[in-house]
Order: C-alpha cells, then structure tokens, then sequence
C-alpha cells in the first residue's frame, strides 16, 4: 500500500484530503476507493493558491484553498522494499509556440523498466536487475514509511536536459513536479518543464512528462504468451530470450481493454466507434468475449488533464487538436518487456489536418466548417527531416520517439495529380466519416499488438479492397477500409491460440520491397493497390504521363514525380523477382519461364520509356521530359546496370524486343 503526505502547515489545513490519502484503497473511504489526484501549483512563495483534486473514474471533487505552505511529500511503505514494480515515463503534451516540429516529441517513452525498490541511507533505488535506473532523495523516514520531495524529483526528471544533453539552443526556465496521482495500483508524477530560446523570448516549449510507479499485480491465471509464429505479425516483447506476442490480457476485470476516445468532434465520433465495434465482433468470434468498451472524454471534460494519452493506466483515442505533426496516425503501447502483456496504448489522429485535406480534395471548404468549427484549417506539414535525429535519454532510460518509428506512424502517400480525383457518389462529409473509421481501425490494430501488413492488397476481390485494415493503400482508395480476413486470423492467434490458416497473406515494414531492398517481394510494398499491381502500376503510369502530355500544365511530372517513381519502381521490381524466382500474381517464378518472362518486363518498361519519347522528341527543354528521364533512369540503368542496360531501352526502329 502506498502512503501519501501533505508536509507543513498545508496537512493542517487540508484534514479532509489527507483522509483521503491516508486511506488509498481502503473500502472505508467516503466518496472514492482508492484515487487521489493532486494538482499542485509549485510556487516558493508563501500563500500561493493550491489545488486539491479527488478523483476517480466517476466523481470529481475540487477545493481551493489558501496554503500558507505547499511542500508536497509521497511515501512508500518500508514494507514494500524488495518488491517488484514497473517504473517508466510518457511525454503526454507539448506546447511549443515556434519550433513545431517538436510536436514529434508527443508520446516519446521509455520502455517500461521492472524495478526493485530499494532503500538506502540518502535515497531511494529503483533497480533493474542489481543495477539502479534512478535514486530518489529521501528527505525523512517516519512511522514506517520514506518519505521522498516530489520537487526534488521534478529536478532529476528533467525532460530538457534529456532532449538537448547541453546542446540546445533552449535554456530552462522552470522544471517542476506539477502533479501527483495515484489510482491504486499506480501513481503517477507530471514533471513541467518549461523553455525558451535566450535569443527570441517568443520561442518558448513547454513540455509535460508523466513518470510513473505501478506495483506488479501480475498476471491473471488465464493470460497466455504466445511466442511469434507463421504467417501472421505482431509486435514482439523486448525480451530476446522469449519473444512472445504484445497482447492485452483480456481477462483481466470487467473492462479489460477500456478506451477513452478524446476530444474527437461529433460528426466523428461513430467512426471511431465503428472501429472498435469492428475489433469486438472478431473477439467475440474468438473468445466468446467482446473485451472493447469506450467512453467519451469531450474537450470540457475536468477529466482533460488526468485522462491523457501516454498515461500507463488508460486507453486513449485522441483527435490531437494540439499537435500538428508528419503523420497521418500512430498508436504506441506500453507493455511488459518480459511477459509481453499490455497496460495500456494510444492511438493519436491528425483529425484536423485530416480534415482539412479532404475539404481541399474535394473542393469543399464548408467541412471545415462542419468538421472543426472553424472557417480554415492550414495543411502544411511538419519537416520530418528536421528531428529525426532526436534522442531523449536520462542516465539509463533512453526515451523512444515513437512517431518517427516506421513501424507505428503512419501516412497517406502525400502525392497530388491531376489524374487523380475524389471518389464519385460520396459527399465529402461522408468520405472523411469512412476515412477516419479506417484509421482508427488501423491505429487500434497496432494496440491490439498487429504489425502492418502490406501484402494484404494482393488478397483483395470483389467484396474488399484488401485482406487487412493494417494495410496502406493508394491515395483516394484509403477510405472504407475494414477489419478484414487476415486481420481476424491474427486476432484468432494471439488472443486465442488458433494457429493461422493461411501463411501467405502477410509482410510488413522490414520485408518492404525497393531500391535499397531488391531482394524483398515486389508484392510487399506500401500503397500499392489491388490483387494485379502490375497492372495497377501500368494504370498509374498512363494517367501521369497522360497529364504531362496534355499540355494543360507542362510541369505536372515535378508534382507527381514521386507517382512516376512508385510505379516505375514497382514494374522494374518485377523483373528483379523474376531473375531471383520469387513468384508473384504475375508470374510464377519458374526457371523455365525466367528469361521470357523478364524480357515482358523489360519491353514493357521500353515501351514505356520509348511511349513517352516519341511524343516530346521536339520538347527537349521541357521541365517533364527531364524529370521523366531522371526517374527512369534512376529505376533502370541507374539501380540495375547489369539488368537494365541502358541500350536496352533504345527507340531505334531497329531495335528487336527481346535483344
């Protein structure tokens, strides 16, 4: 049991909230069982405004009272040294009036850490395997408890001197324990830390850190670790020697997997909703069990600041009105590292953007309006390329900056041309309410522990797009996109130990094929579309040089460039499978097909090029016939020179196919 103290004259005139404290857990405690929130204005001066806050999940009740003294003490029985708990940290808001792109930050985390408390002559240990991660100062020892100072604790988890290790342009202005809560079994602490750029005093970040201490409950005697297997990816366990699955315990409570979707408008709310009914149906095919409940957290709710995503003790679901960032979407969870067992994920969307791109998409500024109550939106994007270098590390703990790791975030292809235009018979209201679904199915996917899978595409029909919501998919085909075949054979394994029925239905993000990975799948890649890419990519390719050709706008290849690049990247990645006998939707990777089959592919890619050619011989000093000839020449005789000899492509009447 956890002991919570109010030092000086504060505990004298705050009777009522040490009850509450003194009585953490106890079922004789008047108003709530077990929860206390503090929220404290750390400030020297004497006679400053605090503020008590008892909460649980379903009372609130605020004082605010003069404290003539608000020091603020936590204790830890004695009794509990040598124990196991779970210690880590979140970084759960950010606030930066200038440099935007540490909204990136959001969500960084360490790994959860197993620890030992340990209670030494000056301090408090917490330790990993006989090793200490961090020591608390102890500041009195009294009635059997350690008494540790919150601020003193803000000191040394200073998030600034993480983020910069001396070398930012930012100094720190305050850094300070603004919060301690515990809802048994964990507390939490909310360490500030605030900055500003000496050389523009309007440059300033502020960020808030929650560190938390959960006692090792551990695991209910029906929770299974599964290790990897066939055919199916999840996110793995840190620990190298057991590898097993990253999956919530089900069976744990009444509301094993209880979300809080935050924030989110409400034209968007059954979206998210959808979502997460589509998950239950899958479970309760499986488990007899439908583990998925929900409740709204509104932007009025008093709950804002203690129901936050990163906190290790809720599920959230954020429409992120704050942060403007690179992605689409990423869901990060914290887990145990040896059991795999989760304690709680987020899942953060770019609603507004979102929203905003779509209003551009389909000429209709009004959604804008519908949407987020206002009358624009800007959809610049974040330079990614700017902070993908950042590390946060704190002695032992190194934070992970989760919304730059491939395998969590996620975007749409970001490519605009002329070719392309919204679905017909959808209203963009609509369109975005499909959209969003998808991504919330996806991003709640990564919490239930799934990988991406981007060969689910080449398992699309006529009923579907594609065999799993975990997929990409081309731009304006994203939307409607559902919990589907593979993606339930996944949940069957590793929520239920059904093995997969099929083992040829999944790749993800290290498999991805490209220039740098020749020797992948060409099948398994991001945004490709459809169960025939080849033809897909041949599509794609007609349309742009369609556009280029138009003479509508002579410079369309500088904006859709990136396209050309894909597809073409994809037709010549056929070639290179056939030569290593991979097979594919095209072809079957024999040996006796080999040499016929590689040359379809390279005529193809002549014909393409040649195609092209003829048609702007007199244009030579046109911006698209260089950008054509670049990206051409970087996915033919530029990658592969041995394969795709540049005379291979010639458009000499003379020339013989095949040669």
């Amino acid at each position: 049991m956890m002991m919570f103290f109010l030092g000086g004259k504060l505990k004298q005139l705050l009777g009522v909230a040490i009850l509450f404290l003194t009585a953490c857990g106890s079922s004789d405690s008047p108003v709530v069982k077990g929860n206390v929130d503090l929220d404290i204005r750390v400030k020297k001066s004497v006679g400053e405004e605090s503020e008590v806050v008892v909460v649980s999940r379903d009372v609130i009740e605020n004082r605010r009272l003069k404290a003539p003294n608000n020091d603020l003490l936590f204790g830890i029985n004695q009794s509990e040294m040598g124990k196991a708990y779970h210690w880590g940290g979140a970084v759960v808001g950010i606030r930066a009036t200038k440099n935007h792109q540490l909204n990136m930050l959001k969500l960084s985390a360490t790994p959860d850490f197993k620890v030992q408390l340990k209670e030494e002559a000056q301090s408090l240990s917490l330790e990993m395997e006989g090793q200490s991660i961090l020591a608390l100062p102890i500041v009195a020892r009294k009635e059997g408890k350690v008494l540790l100072d919150l601020e003193k604790l803000g000191a040394q988890l200073n998030l600034f001197q993480m983020l910069s290790r001396g070398s930012s342009n930012y100094k720190v202005s305050a850094n300070q324990t603004v919060r301690v809560n515990y809802i048994a079994p964990t507390v939490t602490f909310d360490v500030q830390t605030n900055m500003v750029n000496p050389e523009d005093a309007t440059d300033k970040v502020s960020v808030l850190t929650r560190w938390y201490l959960k006692k090792n409950t551990g695991l209910s005697s029906q929770f299974r670790q599964r290790a990897m297997t066939e055919g199916v990816g999840f996110f793995g366990s840190q620990n190298a020697r057991q590898g097993s699955v990253r999956v919530y315990d089900i069976h744990n409570g009444d509301r094993p997997i209880h979300v809080y979707i935050k924030n989110f408008p409400d034209v968007m709310k059954a979206s998210a909703v959808k979502a997460l009914q589509q998950w239950n149906s899958v479970f309760e095919r499986h488990t007899g069990k439908s583990p998925i409940t929900y409740s709204f957290l509104d932007m009025d709710s008093p709950m804002q600041n203690l129901i936050m995503a990163g906190d290790v003790r809720f599920n959230v679901i954020e429409w992120d009105v704050y942060n403007q960032a690179s992605y689409e979407g990423f869901g990060p969870c914290i887990h145990d590292r040896v059991s795999g067992q989760t304690f709680s994920c987020s899942a953060m969307i770019q609603g507004p953007s979102i929203t905003a791109r779509t209003a551009q998409s389909f000429n209709d500024p009004s959604l804008i309006q519908k949407v987020l109550g206002v009358s624009s939106h800007s959809t610049s994007k974040v330079a990614f390329h700017e902070i993908k270098d950042l590390k946060l590390t704190s002695g032992k703990m190194e934070f992970k900056v989760h919304s730059l790791d491939p395998t969590l975030r996620d975007e749409a292809l970001g490519l605009e041309a002329k070719f392309l235009s919204p679905p017909r018979g959808i209203s963009a209201l609509d369109y975005l309410k499909s959209y969003v679904q998808s991504v919330v199915a996806h991003e709640f996917g990564h919490n239930l522990g799934l990988r991406h899978n981007f060969k689910a595409s080449t398992h699309a029909n006529e009923h579907r797009k594609t065999s799993s919501v975990m997929d990409y998919l081309f731009t304006f085909t994203e939307h409607d996109i559902h919990v589907e075949e593979y993606d339930d054979m996944a949940i069957a394994y590793g929520y239920a130990g059904k093995m997969p029925r099929d083992t040829d239905m999944y790749c993800t993000d290290e498999h991805v094929y490209s220039k740098q990975n020749p020797k992948a799948s060409v099948e398994c890649r991001r945004f490709d579309f459809s169960s025939k890419p080849y033809d897909f990519y041949n599509k794609v390719i007609t349309g742009i040089v369609n556009d280029s050709l138009s003479g509508a706008n002579p410079t369309s290849l500088r904006r859709t460039g990136g396209f050309l690049d894909f597809a073409l990247e994809g037709i010549a990645g056929y070639g290179v499978n056939v030569l290593l006998g991979i097979p594919s939707s095209k072809f079957t990777g024999s040996a006796a097909n080999k040499q016929k089959d590689f040359f379809e592919v390279r005529n193809d890619l002549r014909e393409i090029y040649c195609g092209y050619k003829n048609v702007t011989m007199s244009m030579e000093n046109n911006a698209d016939v260089q950008v054509f000839e670049k990206v051409f020449a970087a996915n033919t005789h530029e990658f592969l020179p041995t394969v795709f000899p540049k005379e291979a492509f010639s458009c000499d009447e003379g020339f013989l196919a095949g040669n």
